[in-house]
């Protein structure tokens, strides 16, 4: 259960004792919607699963007055209908029905809002808890206070809230958008019954993200009304001061004083808030202690009143510190658009990005767009949002941004198509093209900056020219339209370029500072098949650090356990990793058995190198080695230069074959990498050997012609986009590879297949298929 909370552990084990034939008392203390009768759910899935027997009674539900909860627990054990008349039945019989139940165990007996049960069910049961002895019985319990049966053992836990995006999670499966799910969730402060309660309050058109939704919606549900009735009967006066101190989500005791004067109240009102137990005052800040109160108070007064509240809060916060306080009530207090406010919400965002609260940069970025007053305006505010999410690699959020954009008419900013094309090559991997020069807008000229700059890191990294990456990366990216934040720079582009570098070590760790890096080295880990292409680029750098660090096996791990949903544009690469991380694993095994693991791709002299490579080893030229070692060194790629020497190896002789094992051993060590240690002592032999199918990611077809199958997959791309009547260079552009790549495959094929044209090519290749 990995990730999972104290709650869900300690419930797991409670079951775990009832299966041993234990018994097990464990109580969850929490306010009302935090989470219990959730965390009671997944209890009641969990004992489904494993087998176990369940009763159970929610005390907000069960019928009142003498025992009522503890005949509703025995009706769930025992058909009504065998049961005496409801009024007659004694406790001591109810609880015979029960204690036969639990000692046919193993069971589970789950009891919800303990507190809401009738004093006589509560006794009756705390009596049977405490008699429990050898049953196999887990007796799981919640309430907002402490266990009525704590002397009967047992374990209580506190209810930690939920993440944003554990609620959202819920609420999405719930029906809300995305956007929808994630106002909620934040409005309900980790309390998913709180999110559970507004997204029931929201219209149809807000749950599809069609409407807005306000900074604090309203909740419905029984417990909001039964509650909502309550704070009604403390009267006008204090329900006004509740409404003022609700409206204030950081609790400014000052800020509420000033603004019930403001409003023509008695700042007085708030203490006597705090006398009748709806509020607690510490310090300089004020608490709910239910904080269902906070979410259901607002809703005791016209929505005018609540717009003016917000507004003599937002009078009260006016110092420049307070900036982002203001914003936030202008925009709760605001009756429909405003630029005045959006402006305000965008300053805030800003601010937050500056401090590296990006999520909260993000969420003030689309909260400004809502309010502005016009189209372009409120374009300006998504694709600034949509800055921040593409840097913090926040995939849903640019997947949520992009909807937004693509789904404008009219007024569109003049960056929109440089925003939409980062959009597309963080999602899908496409290339940035050069779609126009910048104008002398401040907005374009920012993110044609940005473009331009990622457009030549993507360049440097392909052609492993690590100076010019590492000096992109060390510029920074260019700021968000409006601010002069830079977040932090692309760890996945670092780690690559550090690896070109030559320094496997300070690659690795580069990569672990990201999260998606740092869950990807893990080999156990699925990615989503709709993942966006930097994920999969991730996923594929962290296999390539693992094969150097000595890790094949986790590498092959990671990638078989993914191939079957990797991106085309990069299948090539997943395949040499594949078959690097064979070679890794087995020293012993002959290269000519894991050719694609030398099938050549990127561009520039980190291309050069790779098709030098795969030369000298597909027909045992030394010579194309020496020379892919010379180029090698000179292009200062220290990796690529000791692995060819590696390669080289066997089809040296004598006293230069052991010179040649030092130098590469000597230069991989020095780069931190230990992969190829057992392959230096034992480096197999270069060339030669029957030919084998290869395992690679995207496997290859049946084919009655054995030459034509004994191409690598990356060379049957090729053939069979040739053979279509495609160009070398519509070759290279369908399957996302250079001209130079495709022209070097040529050769290897027609070397294998004897032949000398593409018309001999598609006769071959249509033969080849003829009995499939």
């Amino acid at each position: 259960m990995a990730g999972a909370s104290r709650a869900e552990l300690l419930i797991a084990s409670a079951i775990g004792q009832a299966e041993r034939s234990e018994v097990a008392v464990l109580h969850l203390v929490g306010p009302r919607g935090s989470g219990r009768t959730w965390q009671l759910d997944r209890a009641n899935e969990l004992c489904r699963d494993r087998g176990l027997r369940v009763a159970r009674v929610t005390g907000a539900t069960a019928p009142r007055g003498p025992f009522g909860g503890l005949r509703q627990l025995a009706r769930d054990v025992q058909p009504v209908a065998s049961l005496p008349d409801a009024n007659t039945t004694g406790s001591q019989e109810l609880i015979g029905v029960v204690r036969a139940f639990a000692a046919d165990g193993p069971v589970a007996l789950l009891i919800d809002d303990v507190d809401l049960l009738d004093a006589d069910s509560v006794d009756a049961l705390g009596s049977f808890v405490r008699s429990l002895d050898v049953e196999a019985v887990a007796v799981i319990s919640s309430s907002v206070t402490a266990s009525p049966w704590s002397d009967a053992g047992g374990e209580t836990v506190r209810v930690e809230p939920l993440t944003d995006d554990q609620i959202a999670e819920l609420l999405v499966g719930a029906g809300l958008t995305e956007t929808a799910a994630l106002r909620c969730s934040e409005a309900a402060a980790g309390n998913p019954g709180l999110a559970m309660a507004l997204a029931d309050g929201l219209t149809a058109e807000q749950r599809r993200g069609r409407a807005p939704i306000a900074s604090l919606p309203r909740p419905t549900g029984t417990l909001a009304e039964d509650l909502r009735n309550r704070l009604a009967e403390h009267g006008e006066r204090i329900g006004r001061a509740i409404v003022v101190a609700a409206s204030e989500p950081g609790g400014d005791v000052k800020a509420v004083r000033a603004a019930l004067t403001q409003l023509g109240e008695s700042a007085e009102s708030l203490d006597d808030a705090e006398e009748a137990g709806l509020i607690e005052i510490i310090g300089a800040r004020l608490i709910f202690p239910d904080p269902w109160t906070a979410l259901v108070a607002p809703s005791l007064v016209a929505p005018s009143s609540r717009r003016a509240a917000h507004r003599a809060l937002a009078t009260a916060f006016a110092r420049p510190d307070q900036a982002a306080a203001r914003a936030w009530q202008l925009a709760a207090g605001a009756s429909g658009p405003s630029d005045d406010v959006a402006g305000a919400l965008r300053l805030i965002a800003n601010d937050a990005a500056q401090r590296g609260a990006i999520r909260t940069a993000i969420s003030n970025a689309e909260r400004a767009a809502e309010f502005a007053e016009d189209e372009p305006a409120r374009i300006g505010h998504l694709i600034g949002a949509l800055a921040w999410a593409i840097d913090a690699a926040d995939a849903t959020a640019v997947r949520r941004i992009d909807d937004q954009l693509r789904a404008s008419t009219v007024g569109a900013a003049a960056d929109l198509d440089i925003a939409l094309a980062e959009t597309r090559a963080f999602l899908h991997g496409e290339p940035l093209a050069d779609e126009r020069p910048p104008t002398e807008s401040s907005s374009e000229s920012v993110w044609a900056e940005r473009r331009d700059r990622r457009r030549r890191l993507a360049r440097a990294l392909d052609c492993g020219d690590h100076a010019a990456a590492l000096g992109l990366l060390n510029q920074g990216r260019a700021p968000a339209p409006g601010t002069d934040a830079r977040p932090d720079d692309d760890g996945v582009s670092s780690a690559l370029a550090h690896r070109h570098r030559g320094d496997v070590r300070a690659a690795r760790a580069a990569l672990l500072a990201t999260p998606a890096g740092a869950a990807l080295i893990d080999p156990e880990h699925l990615i989503a098949r709709d993942a966006p292409y930097a994920v999969w680029t991730t996923l594929l750098v962290a296999a390539d650090l693992n094969i150097l660090a000595g890790r094949g096996d986790d590498a092959a791990k990671s990638l078989a356990l993914n191939a079957a949903d990797v991106p085309s544009s990069i299948a090539d690469w997943a395949t040499v990793l594949t078959e690097r991380a064979a070679l890794q694993v087995d020293p012993s095994t002959n290269v000519e058995e894991h050719r694609d693991a030398f099938t050549p791709f990127g561009s520039g002299a980190l291309l050069d190198v790779r098709v030098l490579v795969a030369t000298g080893l597909a027909v045992g030229d030394l010579a194309a080695l020496d020379e892919a070692i010379e180029l090698a060194e000179r292009e200062r790629l220290p990796i690529e230069a000791a692995e060819a020497r590696l390669w080289a190896i066997p089809l040296r002789d004598g006293a230069s074959r052991q010179r040649e094992r030092s130098a590469a051993g000597g230069a991989l060590q020095r780069s931190g990498v230990r992969g190829w240690d057992r392959r230096i002592e034992h480096p197999g032999t270069a060339t030669g050997g029957a030919s084998s199918t290869s395992s690679g990611v995207s496997g290859r077809t049946q084919t009655s012609d054995p030459e034509v199958a004994a191409l690598s997959a990356a060379e049957r791309r090729v053939a069979e986009a040739v053979a279509s009547g495609m160009t070398n260079r519509e070759t290279a552009a369908s399957l996302i590879v250079s001209v130079k790549t495709v022209d070097f495959h040529l050769q290897q094929i027609y070397r294998k297949l004897g032949i000398r044209s593409r018309t001999e090519l598609a006769i071959r290749m249509m033969q080849g298929h003829g009995n499939d």
